[in-house]
């Protein structure tokens, strides 16, 4: 009786034999074929040396677009910019000091634009940095603001998170908290 290691291998040599003389065109053709494809990759963009202007630009649209929505108080507007996500996440200096989550984010800031009035602010400084589908912006933000009769202000730092939804940039995290010598009035 013959082993069975040897019946397959004799298989695999007369397969080999037949492939050689009948079927030779088609190594080179597959080779070609594969050398293409690979060649035809998208090529993706640097991401880390990459500056994305047309990006940058946008996000700066956005930003001053926020502003713009909190000082006329079109909330819907201005809630429309945050990712409606688990993966929300806001952290600011006032309040409970914890990690927030979108809905206890959109709460506190509809009861905090609702309840100022004459309210000013000046984006300064203002820097994106674009990985690809995720950007991080920074900036400054001087603002003045009623409370009831009193006035209030400051200057504040800012960090808005971005994570590209579609066609659209979203706030996936938010971060706000003043200078040390502009305390929260």
């Amino acid at each position: 009786m013959m082993a069975p290691w040897f019946r397959v291998d004799r298989h695999i040599h007369a397969l080999k034999g037949d492939m050689s003389m009948k079927h030779a065109w088609l190594y080179p053709v597959m080779l070609l074929l594969a050398v293409g494809l690979w060649g035809c990759q998208e090529k993706k963009p640097d991401i880390v040396t990459n500056t994305f202007p047309e990006d940058q630009k946008r996000l700066q649209e956005i930003v001053n677009d926020i502003f713009s929505k909190a000082k006329g108080k079109e909330l819907d507007r201005l809630d429309a910019y945050h990712l409606h996500s688990p993966k929300f996440s806001k952290f600011e200096e006032e309040g409970i000091f914890t990690r927030r989550n979108i809905d206890e984010a959109r709460k506190t800031e509809n009861e905090a634009f609702s309840a100022i009035s004459d309210f000013n602010y000046e984006v300064q400084e203002f820097k994106a940095d674009v990985f690809g589908d995720v950007a991080v912006t920074t900036f400054y933000f001087q603002y003045t603001a009623k409370m009831g009769e009193s006035p209030i202000g400051g200057r504040i730092r800012g960090t808005l998170v971005f994570v590209k939804a579609g066609n659209d940039w979203k706030i996936v995290h938010e971060h706000f908290s003043y200078f040390p010598s502009s305390p929260a009035s």
